[in-house]
């Protein structure tokens, strides 16, 4: 049941990013801040429902492709 709470669509008003928060970012910086994507949470809102995996599956493989991911990065950083 975690899981579909995970899959579960973010509200409009949790996407919409805060101007004052923005603005301070990119004044402390001298450049546009760009936003911090989870990249497992933007797998997890990627499924559509005409694909030819469930959510569960999708959310399986979401997570074993993150997760692969950062062991790679983590390895290059490494050499």
């Amino acid at each position: 049941m975690e899981i579909l709470a995970a899959l579960a669509p973010a509200s409009p008003a949790a996407v919409k990013a805060d101007p004052k928060t923005d603005a301070t970012k990119k004044a402390s910086t001298g450049m546009a801040a760009e936003p911090k994507v989870d990249p497992l949470a933007q797998c997890l809102r990627d499924w559509d429902a005409g694909t030819h995996m469930t959510r569960q599956e999708w959310a399986r493989t979401c997570r074993r492709v993150v997760g692969n991911r950062a062991k790679f990065l983590s390895a290059q950083e490494g050499n």
